[in-house]
């Protein structure tokens, strides 16, 4: 068969949990076919839309780069025409037998509509809720859990340069026309900052524009929704909200992703004298990182450390600067920084680790550390929400806590420090994942009832 892949990112540009699924996903098909990756890339010193071919591990790799800086309104982000053009011609040179879309933020919607264009069966493995959701994570701008779309509320959630800009240019464009004194820069430039002190004050009177273009991306969402000839969910939390967006429910089923088990064939637990409470993942405030540093800043006793892996980012939703945050939260010296790391080195970095901590604070799916820990025997303290909660069961491979509450997390990280046979007992509750090799088999059965 040829395969073809396509997700908003691949390893290793990018490391997210479903850009390392389709990593190892796409290497194990290609023992038995051709497969293909179309995938974007953000390297500002390229051309926009420039694609890039190379051959890896025995992938036929396919980047297109797009920085954003051409998405000039909220449209271009869910449905961008020259990204859709560059994948027409490129499926008229590939000719795939079936495309498994992963991911669309960052490429565009209509890439499903151009496959069926063609009759190219299409399958779409859902990741997150970024198709009714173009924040991706069902979480308001004050990191409160959404329940699901609603245009008013969404609304709420949209940038605001990009609902104003192209009402904003066309003003700038008559004033150009207008009197000699609009066309001196300076003036101009004067107007344009003026305008963008004050755009956020004015932004209620775009509530309309803002209604219109939420319900507009979700009418077209659900069109290119039911292009899709099956939908895999992770979860069955993500299931069931993609049911009540419309997604008809013989189109979407429930199969849990398959993982690389080798990364753990010469796996060795290294001993320790304090029980230690292990974050990895990405810094940013739905992970509640911060939610872990606060629970863990109340546990007083020395018997125990935390160990934190990850990459701090930049980011504004709900902190000014949220890495400094997070800083300032740990600043103990049981707590233990690792910085950036590479998916290669996990069962390093869970050798040292006794009990993982998830401590998001939105609806994740089936997230790819608790996966990980399973494969280490390492029991799991997360976030009692979304997916997360389908994959921990309370007492008996790890613990639950009321997500966003730091002092219930205090008490069951507690509850492992003063009972050491608990951590055994979790351990021994811990089932195998399913092994990606096992995985492809189910995979490519249904690739074929589809072709």
């Amino acid at each position: 068969m040829k395969i073809l892949q396509v997700i908003h990112g691949f390893p290793p540009d990018s490391m997210g949990g479903s850009e390392i699924y389709t990593y190892y996903l796409s290497k194990e098909l290609a023992k038995q076919d051709e497969v293909f990756v179309f995938y974007r890339i953000a390297n500002p010193d390229r051309p926009e839309y420039d694609m890039h071919f190379t051959k890896s591990n025995g992938l036929n790799l396919y980047a297109i780069n797009n920085t954003l800086k051409l998405i000039d309104s909220f449209e271009k982000t869910y449905k961008n025409d020259s990204i859709s053009k560059i994948f027409e011609t490129f499926l008229e040179e590939i000719k795939p037998d079936i495309i498994h879309f992963q991911h669309l933020m960052y490429l565009s919607t209509t890439l499903i509509e151009e496959a069926k264009k063609r009759n190219i069966p299409v399958i779409f493995t859902l990741h997150d809720f970024w198709l009714f959701c173009h924040l991706g994570q069902l979480l308001k701008l004050d990191l409160s859990i959404c329940q699901g779309p609603q245009d008013s509320e969404c609304a709420g959630c949209l940038p605001p340069q990009l609902v104003i800009k192209g009402t904003f240019e066309k003003a700038l464009n008559l004033l150009r026309r207008s009197g000699s004194i609009f066309r001196n820069r300076v003036v101009q430039g004067a107007l344009l900052k003026t305008f963008h002190q004050h755009y956020g004050k004015i932004g209620y009177l775009f509530q309309r524009k803002r209604n219109v273009q939420i319900r507009n991306r979700n009418i077209h969402i659900n069109k290119m929704c039911s292009l899709v000839d099956l939908f895999i969910s992770p979860s069955n939390f993500l299931r069931l909200k993609f049911e009540d967006f419309g997604i008809r429910k013989d189109k979407i089923m429930y199969k849990p992703n398959g993982f690389n088990l080798e990364l753990f064939d010469t796996f060795s637990k290294k001993n320790s004298q304090r029980i230690r409470f292990g974050y990895i993942g990405t810094f940013i405030p739905s992970k509640g990182i911060h939610i872990l540093l606060e629970a863990f800043n109340n546990i007083k006793t020395r018997k125990a450390e935390l160990r934190i892996h990850g990459t701090s980012l930049s980011y504004h939703q709900g902190f000014i600067d949220y890495p400094a945050y997070l800083r300032s939260l740990g600043k103990r010296d049981n707590i233990l920084w690792f910085g950036e790391y590479n998916n290669h080195d996990i069962a390093k970095i869970l050798s040292e680790i006794d009990v993982l901590v998830v401590p998001s604070i939105w609806y994740e799916n089936a997230p790819l550390t608790i996966h990980e820990a399973f494969m280490a025997s390492i029991p799991v303290i997360t976030s009692n929400i979304g997916g997360m909660k389908e994959l921990v069961h309370d007492g008996e491979n790890g613990l639950l806590f009321q997500a966003g509450d730091s002092r219930d997390l205090t008490t069951k990280m507690q509850m492992i420090i003063d009972n050491p046979n608990l951590l055994y007992k979790l351990q021994n509750g811990i089932k195998l994942v399913t092994p990606i090799d096992e995985h492809v088999t189910h995979i490519r059965k249904l690739y074929c009832s589809l072709i």
